[in-house]
């Protein structure tokens, strides 16, 4: 008897499936047709959409999935200019927002690498990640120093393998990197109300080529939001990194940019 049951079970649920199928075929062109008034990028030609069914062997229920179409492919008739992420801003100037120049983590991940981390491994990392500098952490993930690709190509290998009666393999970038501890700090705040001339000044009195920017932790203490360096401030203005800081005046500066000059 139950044998009998499973099978009548199995039968309609096999004729279920089946009508189903043939009622989808059917009612495809409907469909279609109101998915090309909701978009006109989905081609007037494309093959009938594709369903996904799937039954519930225990509850009968019997699933039908959304239906999709390939999308109207268009060819380049022509010659086109590539976009930049700064295609249609305007040219920057020393009385800009400073944030227009900072690095924000809340937006872009900052590119990582641990201390421990042999020197040419993290020079190979960073023409991987394209980027010049990487953030050094300790094992327990925490912020620990800055490490450039300038450090590591520089004398500093050579000193530290001097110093030490070491070989080049057992350089690490602990070795080489800028000490979280030496590393000056703005904090979010200051960099929101400053203008670029400010945080450029700033960098000039210092003497140094980058400042981190913090912002206070929920849990106490602070987290680095973000950083900003003397190359980002140049690339905005669009002057090079010699004539900013060589530059015996910001009135100079702005004749520059003013003029739009290259690096």
């Amino acid at each position: 008897m139950s044998n009998g049951s499973d099978f009548l079970k199995e039968t309609r649920l096999a004729l279920v499936l089946f009508l189903l199928i043939v009622g989808a075929v059917a009612i495809t062109p409907v469909l279609f047709d109101s998915h090309l008034d909701c978009s006109a990028d989905i081609g007037a030609t494309a093959p009938a959409s594709y369903y996904a069914v799937g039954i519930n062997l225990k509850s009968g229920v019997v699933i039908m999935f959304q239906e999709f179409y390939p999308i109207r492919l268009s060819s380049l008739d022509s010659r086109g200019q590539l976009v930049t992420p700064d295609h249609d801003r305007h040219p920057g100037t020393l009385r800009s927002p400073a944030l227009e120049v900072m690095t924000d983590f809340e937006r872009s991940w900052p590119v990582k690498i641990c201390e421990t981390t042999q020197i040419d491994e993290a020079l190979e990392h960073m023409k991987a990640q394209h980027v010049r500098m990487l953030f050094a952490v300790d094992s327990d993930d925490q912020f620990s120093g800055i490490v450039s690709a300038a450090d590591i190509a520089g004398d500093k290998p050579m000193s530290v393998m001097g110093q030490n009666s070491w070989t080049r393999d057992q350089v690490e970038v602990r070795h080489l990197m800028l000490d979280v501890l030496h590393i000056k700090a703005l904090t979010y705040d200051q960099v929101r109300c400053a203008k670029i001339g400010d945080v450029m000044l700033t960098l000039k009195s210092s003497g140094d080529q980058h400042v981190i920017v913090t912002s206070a932790n929920p849990e106490g203490g602070k987290k680095v939001r973000g950083i900003i360096s003397a190359s980002d401030i140049s690339r905005y203005l669009c002057i090079s990194f010699d004539v900013m800081y060589q530059a015996k005046s910001f009135a100079e500066i702005e004749r520059l940019v003013s003029r739009g000059q290259e690096f």
